[in-house]
């Protein structure tokens, strides 16, 4: 067992002792706070496993995702569930109050855990947001893509080829990170050691 420190004086004992070294009073209330202490450890723990969590799953942007979060000032965040292609919202499921838990990247697979608070509304105004960021987005290079020979003649190749690498960064912003705005909610999650 690991070393106990007197509650009375705060010198450090061996956990078989009865009584501390260094002024003579029993340990059993430090020992007595530390097995309350392990219990509810391992209380929390179990609830923590036994507690149901949603896990969304996404190959390449492919699957479902929660979008569009929004800090509540309560600490939690609400986000709409989306089904994705390519990191492009199609159709919208339902909307979910959560507390961010880990997100993880391995290998072109984004894993989001998190714990349901409760189900949110989902609102036309956020639907048609995240409609409205993805056109956005991806209009420039669109645009770019179906007029590429009078932007050549125009602009010449290099800086043709230069414009439309910023269209396509244009639009990778928008899509992956504008849209999603996630990284405050899973930043704080890993940052508070949930």
């Amino acid at each position: 067992m690991e070393p106990i420190s007197c509650s009375s004086c705060g010198v450090v004992n061996n956990f078989e002792v009865s009584n501390c070294v260094g002024c003579g009073l029993s340990l059993g209330d430090a020992k007595f706070e530390r097995s309350v202490d392990e219990l509810r450890q391992a209380t929390d723990k179990l609830r923590d496993l036994a507690t149901p969590r949603k896990t969304f799953y996404s190959f390449n942007g492919c699957g479902t995702m929660l979008l569009d979060y929004r800090a509540l000032s309560d600490g939690t965040f609400q986000a709409i569930r989306w089904v994705t292609v390519f990191g492009l919202p199609i159709i919208p499921l339902s909307a979910y109050v959560i507390e961010p838990q880990s997100q993880e990247y391995r290998h072109g697979q984004e894993t989001t855990k998190f714990a349901i608070v409760r189900k949110g509304s989902l609102t036309i105004a956020r639907v048609f947001r995240t409609y409205g960021l993805t056109v956005v987005g991806l209009l420039p290079f669109v645009v770019g893509s179906w007029n590429n020979r009078f932007l050549n003649r125009q602009l010449g190749g290099p800086l043709a080829f230069s414009v439309m690498l910023l269209a396509i960064a244009w639009g990778v912003y928008f899509i992956f990170f504008r849209l999603k705005n996630d990284s405050k909610a899973y930043k704080r999650g890993t940052a508070a050691g949930v």
